[in-house]
């Protein structure tokens, strides 16, 4: 069990998280730790029981939500479902709030001319036309690309 115990809370960690970002759990300081589930006596201290109680619950939970033949454990192909059934989801949801923004006639359908027109680009050239010449240089676009670099941070770039 002790061994279990990591996998199962970071099982749970994870488990949380993604409950916090589909709005099913409630979100805890920057983020969707819950502390208060955590602290099932409600003493303001996480001890390791507890953590180890919630840490089985919660993986309980999500190989309950991701295990498609109901035998109690989950395969990669279930996994794979389930990311991937999340995933369409996101990608409709994407999909609509696209269209709703850009359909300027409101057929429903997006246009070439509704893709490539309007917010992005005056965006774009009111934040890197710095002189407002109307064109952006190369000094403009190498400066605003040193300004992304200085937010982003060292390391790699995540995509999320």
């Amino acid at each position: 069990m002790t061994r279990l115990v990591p996998f199962l809370l970071a099982m749970s960690l994870a488990g949380v998280s993604a409950q916090a970002e589909e709005g099913e759990h409630q979100r805890g300081h920057r983020g969707g730790f819950d502390f208060a589930a955590f602290d099932a006596d409600g003493d303001g201290l996480i001890t390791r029981a507890e953590a180890e109680a919630r840490a089985e619950t919660l993986a309980g939970d999500r190989i309950a939500e991701v295990d498609a033949d109901g035998n109690g454990e989950i395969t990669a192909a279930e996994i794979e479902a389930s990311i991937l059934a999340k995933a369409a989801d996101r990608a409709a949801e994407m999909a609509e709030r696209m269209i709703e923004r850009r359909d300027r006639n409101r057929d429903g359908v997006l246009s070439g001319e509704e893709l490539a027109a309007g917010d992005r680009l005056d965006r774009m050239f009111s934040r890197l036309d710095r002189d407002d010449d109307g064109a952006i240089s190369r000094e403009e676009f190498a400066q605003a690309q040193a300004r992304v670099g200085r937010h982003q941070g060292p390391g790699p770039r995540r995509h999320n």
